[in-house]
Parts: structure tokens; sequence; C-alpha cells
């Protein structure tokens, strides 16, 4: 557990690591500084935990070392980006509670805000179809979310008066 507290939870490592994985071209450490958002020696010092841990190594062709991740660290990247979609997932549940609890939940049928209420539940609605899309192993979760979308919005819309 402590390399996860330690390595995986902090940004730099993180993304240095996606970086690597998602580049359609050999990388080095001053590109990967760059698109990280951290100097040099940091991006430096956290590619080298990252070899000692045995994710990437480098391979020096002439004068440049290039940044190449390892089966593990495909894989651990590959995790990451799960780690991060569920991450994600669960944010947008917090937010379709967030709208219940702020415009709906507990107050009378009348005072409740429909077209509020629908202008901010839609779009976390097409955000998780597009998320159910995108990551088919996580379809099952974002339609329980799309399901309690439905949910609320209709009791929202069923209470309505004439």
């Amino acid at each position: 557990m402590k390399r996860l507290d330690t390595l995986f939870l902090q940004e730099k490592p993180t993304r240095a690591l996606l970086f690597v994985k998602g580049s359609k071209r050999p990388t080095y450490a001053t590109i990967i500084a760059k698109e990280i958002g951290a100097t040099y020696a940091h991006t430096f010092k956290v590619l080298s935990k990252l070899e000692d841990l045995g994710l990437v190594y480098f391979e020096r062709i002439g004068r440049i070392k290039l940044v190449i991740l390892t089966e593990l660290g495909k894989e651990t990247a590959e995790a990451l980006e799960r780690f991060n979609d569920l991450v994600q997932l669960s944010e947008i549940g917090a937010r379709i509670e967030r709208v219940h609890e702020k415009w709906v939940r507990g107050r009378p049928q009348s005072e409740i805000d429909k077209a509020a209420v629908s202008k901010r539940l839609a779009p976390l609605k097409r955000e998780l179809e597009r998320f159910a899309k995108k990551m088919p192993e996580l379809k099952e979760q974002s339609k329980k979310l799309i399901k309690r979308i439905e949910e609320i919005s209709k009791g929202v819309t069923a209470s309505a008066g004439p």
C-alpha cells in the first residue's frame, strides 16, 4: 500500500506514466516535463522511481534518452486509466445527488423548479451515455446512474400539478 500512497495517487507520477502510454511517438523526459507541468529535475526523479519499480526503462539513442514503458508499466497505466474512469463515474454520481439535494429533496412539488432540474440532469445523462459507449466495462454502472436520473426526473414531473 505504501507505493500507492506515495507514488500513484500523486498527480505528476500518474500523469507521466499515462502520457508515456498515450504518446504516439517515442518520448523523453523534457517532453514529459512540459506535458505534466513539472521541472525537468522533478520529472527525471519521478521517471527514475518508475524505473526502479520496473515500469519504464530508458533507451539511449544518440544524446537522447527515450522513456519506454515495460509490459508491467503498460498494465499499470491501463489500471490507472480504469481507476480514473471509476473516479469520473463516481464524480458524476455525486453531481446527480447534489442536484437532487439542492433542487428536489424535501421541497414541496409546487416549489420544485422542474426546468432547472431538467437543465442540470440532461447534460449528466448525455455524459453518462457517452461514458458507457467509451467504456463498455462500466456500462452497467453508467446505466444505474442513468436510471437514477430518470427516477429523479420522473418524480419531479409525475407529481407536477395540472
